[in-house]
Formats: C-alpha cells, structure tokens, sequence
C-alpha cells in the first residue's frame, strides 16, 4: 500500500508541479501582456499629445508670419512711396515706418522663438533673408532724408524687390505649415480664411503702394503696370469669392457681416485708384491728394488684418481644445496602466491563493498518505481542470466573436446575395474616387443599370428564380469590367459600375455596350428552363456632366431613366448641365 500510495505521490507530484509552473507563467504572460498594452496605449497617447503641441506651434507660427508679412508689407508701401516722392521722407511717414518694422521685428522674434526646437521646414533660411532686409533698412534710411536727386535711382526697384521676394517666401512658408497643421475640419477651413485674408491683404497693399509710388513721382503708369494692376483685382475678386464661399462651410455669421463691411471699405479707395487709372489713360494729370491715397488704404488693410487674426485665432482654440483632450486621454491612459498592474497584482495573488494553494493541499494530502495508510483524507476538488474548461469556453466565444464581426462586416458593405458591393461601398468608393479624379486631372464614369422586363419573371416564376438571375447578372457584369472597377448592386435590380481613371466618355460608352450585349443574352437556369431580359443603362461621366458624387449619380440615373422610358434595351448619355463652382472637398 505504501508503495503505491508513493508512486501515486510522485506522478501527482510532478502533475502538480508542471501544472503550477504552467499557471504561474500563464499569469505572468498574460499580466505582461496587460501591462505591455496599457503602456503602449501610454506611448500612443503621448506621441498624439506630442503631436497636438507640434501642430499648435506650426499653426501659430503660421500666423506669426502672417502678422509680420503685413507689417513688413505697410513699410515696404510706405518706403516706395517715400523714395519716390522729390522731398525728403515727412515725420508722420517715418513715424509710420518706424511703428511697422517695431511691430515686424517682434514679430520675427517671437516667431524665431517658437520655432527654434522645431524641425526645419524652412524657416531658418527664411531667417537668414530677414537678416538682409535689415541690412537694406540702413541704405534706405540713408537716403529717404535726402532730395530725391541725391538718392539712389534704383534703390526704390531694389527695395521693393528684395521685399517682394521675402514676402513671397513668407506666404509659401505660411501655406507649407498650415498644411503641415491638420487638425479638424472647421480648423482647416479657419487656417484657410486667415491665408486667404493674408493673401487679399498683400495683393490690394501691392496695388495701393503701386498706384501710390506712381502718383509720388508724378509718373504715368507704363502697360505692364496697368496690366499687373489689372492682374491684382483679379486675384482679389477670386479671393473674396474664396473667403465667402468658405465661410458658407463654415456658417459663421459674425466673419461674413465683417467681409460684408469690408467690402464697403475697399469701394472709397478704389474709386480714388480707378480716377488715378483714367487720368493715365487719357494721359492727363493726376488730380488726387497723395496723403488723402495713402490715408485710404490703412482702414481697409488694417480691417482684412483683423478678419486673418480672428480666423488664426480660433483655429488655435481648435487645436488647443484637442491638444486638451489628447491630454486628458493621456493621463487617462496612464492611470489606466497603473490600475491594470495593481488589478495584475491582486490577480496573481488571488490565483496563488485559489488555485497553488489547494494543488498544495493536494501534495500534502498524498505526502500523508505515503507515510499513514490510516489518514483516511479525500482529495479537493480539481481547480485546474475547472480553469481549462473555462478556457476553452472564452476560446470559443472569442472564435464566434470573431466570425460574428466579420459577418457584420459584410452585412455592413456587401450585397448579401450576389456578394457585391452595396450602395453604401460604392457611394464611398465614388468620393474617394472623384478626389483621386481631380488631384490626376483624369475621368470617371458611373453607369446606372436598370433590368427590363425582370419584374414579370420575378412574380411569375417566384423570388428563386429572381435571385438566380440577380447572381448571373451580376457575375455577367463583373466579367465585362476591369479589377480596378467596382460593379455594385443599388438595390432590386439596378445595378452601377463605377469606371475610375478614363481617358473620355467614349470608354465609358464601350463598356456600357459590352454590358448591354452580355445581358441581352439568353440566361439558362439548371434544368434547361431559359429567361430572356434586358437592360437600359445610363451614362453620367465626370467632370464632364457634373464635378460632385450627388449631381453625378443623380444625372446617371435620369439617364438610364430616359433610356428605359425609350423603349429599353439601350444606352442613355447625360446631359451636360451648367455646373456650379467645384465645392471645396
């Protein structure tokens, strides 16, 4: 007996001993694992706040250089006015003068400043330009006190040269970061207000210091400058319609009454430069005040630098908010992290205590049986074949988890009979399509298919019977387009194919016909029972009957519609409409 009990012993001893080395590394794997994901969450939320305070500092970076283009603008106006006029430079203008570059310099340095930790983007060699606008400060200081017969005649083309260029790598830099900054929707459209403001406000400067150096020097206006004028008050009338249109998006009311006012604004000082422009025309004297020019211009400028500070602004509130929230999610996660180790702990020492310990008892109770056939002891329940049926159930239900999410999947994004995909996946496909279209410049093409004369056979021959047929079309459809095409069902049965990347509407054409001829061919059910049907398709290509998915999908569709009312068993073409202004994506 005491020989068996010791074999029995040792097989169950060294049971006991695998089967705890087991559990204790389970534990240990599984808790690493707890550990490891909430400390990588920890990692991914803090790279997501790191990111949040990059981007805040690129936005407001950007409009630093806004803010100092525009005082750099103001004095490199007021300079070409200055040395082009024959007295030496006024107290008010250099009051005027100096109050800019004050204002530029701080700018410049705060925005040295804020960017200085950052990757390089540009702005270093940006700061090293402003280094010789300063230089040239000193030359043009030197000879604004002097008669304008002692100056240098070509430091006026020189200066507004040198600062044109500047200014010109001020708004490449400005439009780089603001698409280096992505945060939210409205954001962008913010970003994009206050560039466009920047934009307007640099252009109608450079037209104002133009026909106000002009008037200075008493000078007509060459062509080339009337054209650039000309150039200018396009650009603006397109900017104004950009900054509407965008604010439309946006629905912000109190921006658009301030776009309102400062149209207003403008019409005072453009009819002052359309009378200076007449005057050159009919090569007469002009008779305007070149202080009461110079006066009207400020206002306006000052005000289209307002709009841009408001719209910088609360973009920054924007991605100040997320930077806040990233926060939030950050210390969230991190004390998630420290609860997960403790919630570990206590896990490894409730199964230390509920399962080791009674494998313990287990061993001890054997140890006595080995040394007292007496000791009439039972064994505890089995905890370990309890925790391998309970893993073996969460295993399954993670299996059918698993299934269940992909068959949801497909519910969610595929026709559950004929395995295409539905109207939902097309129409995503369709935008992310007509975006590709317009980045490349290239064509795309819907066709709306409509079944004739399946109604009848569904009703009389019953749902079987309409469902087969629905799968061989379909099939026959795939079969006539390309892998890069997508052939979805729209419902009943219509069907549309979506065409990407074509050259004209005549290849949307030919795969149109290849598909009408296919459906046109007798189809032959098991059991040699024929159906004869046939299809009427409509054509609405892009860009060239419409420039948006909804105008697109509406016109393919009146399309197929005039082609099955035709008779059927045709192919209908859009129309081309009159389209709207491309929306903003």
């Amino acid at each position: 007996m005491t020989l068996q009990y010791s074999r029995l012993r040792s097989k169950v001893s060294w049971q006991y001993i695998t089967l705890r080395r087991a559990l204790l590394s389970a534990l240990l794997l599984l808790g690493g694992w707890g550990v490891f994901s909430s400390l990588y969450q920890v990692r991914q939320s803090w790279h997501e706040y790191d990111r949040s305070r990059e981007l805040m500092a690129w936005a407001q970076a950007a409009g630093q250089i806004m803010t100092m283009a525009q005082h750099l603008a103001y004095e490199r106006g007021r300079t070409a006015v200055v040395l082009s006029a024959p007295h030496p430079i006024s107290d008010f203008d250099r009051a005027f003068i100096n109050e800019r570059r004050m204002l530029a310099n701080r700018s410049i340095e705060a925005l040295y400043k804020r960017v200085a930790h950052l990757p390089d983007v540009g702005h270093v060699a940006f700061y090293e330009q402003w280094q010789s606008i300063q230089q040239m400060r000193e030359w043009v200081d030197r000879d604004s006190v002097l008669p304008k017969h002692r100056r240098d005649p070509e430091l006026v083309a020189h200066w507004t040269e040198k600062t044109t260029a500047f200014l010109v790598q001020a708004e490449i830099l400005a439009r780089h970061l603001i698409r280096h900054y992505r945060q939210t929707e409205d954001a962008n459209r913010l970003n994009m207000v206050g560039f466009l403001s920047y934009r307007l406000r640099m252009s109608i400067g450079a037209e104002a210091s133009l026909i106000a150096r002009h008037v200075a020097s008493k000078k007509p206006m060459t062509l080339n400058d009337i054209h650039a004028i000309h150039e200018m008050r396009g650009i603006q009338k397109a900017l104004w319609y950009e900054i509407d249109r965008t604010l439309d998006y946006l629905g912000n009311a109190e921006m658009k009454t301030i776009v309102a006012n400062l149209k207003q604004r403008q019409l005072p000082l453009r009819a002052m430069q359309d009378e200076a422009l007449e005057a050159w025309h009919a090569r007469r004297p002009v008779n305007i005040r070149l202080d009461a020019l110079t006066a009207a211009s400020p206002p306006l400028l000052d005000g289209i630098s307002s709009l841009l500070t408001q719209a910088v602004e609360e973009a920054n509130r924007t991605a100040k908010t997320r930077m806040e929230s990233s926060e939030i999610v950050l210390v969230t996660h991190i004390a998630l992290a420290i609860s997960v180790m403790i919630v570990m702990l206590l896990a490894m020492s409730y199964v230390l205590k509920k399962v080791v310990e009674p494998l313990e008892a287990v061993d001890e109770q054997l140890r006595r049986l080995h040394y007292s056939d007496r000791d009439n002891g039972t064994l505890p329940l089995n905890e370990v074949d309890r925790l391998r049926q309970t893993a073996f159930i969460l295993q399954k239900v993670f299996e059918e988890k698993s299934k269940l999410e992909d068959e949801l999947r497909d519910l969610a994004y595929y026709d559950a009979l004929t395995q295409l995909p539905n109207r939902r996946l097309m129409e995503d496909r369709l935008r992310q399509k007509i975006l590709h279209a317009k980045r490349h410049s290239t064509m795309l093409a819907l066709l709306f298919i409509d079944l004739d004369n399946f109604k009848p056979i569904n009703d009389d021959f019953g749902h079987e019977v309409g469902d087969w047929l629905l799968c061989a079309v379909a099939d026959r459809i795939v079969s006539c387009v390309r892998e890069s095409d997508t052939a979805a069902r729209y419902g009943g049965d219509e069907f549309v194919v979506l065409l990407p990347d074509l050259n004209g509407a005549r290849n949307a054409k030919i795969v149109a016909e290849k598909i009408l001829e296919a459906l046109s061919k007798p189809f032959f059910m098991p059991g040699d029972r024929r159906f004869d049907i046939a299809s009427s398709i409509g054509i609405a290509v892009y860009p060239i009957h419409a420039n948006n998915e909804q105008e697109l999908m509406r016109l393919g569709d009146e399309a197929m519609y005039v082609a099955k009312t035709s008779g059927g068993n045709q192919i209908g073409m859009a129309q081309v409409a009159n389209c709207a202004d491309e929306p903003s994506p």
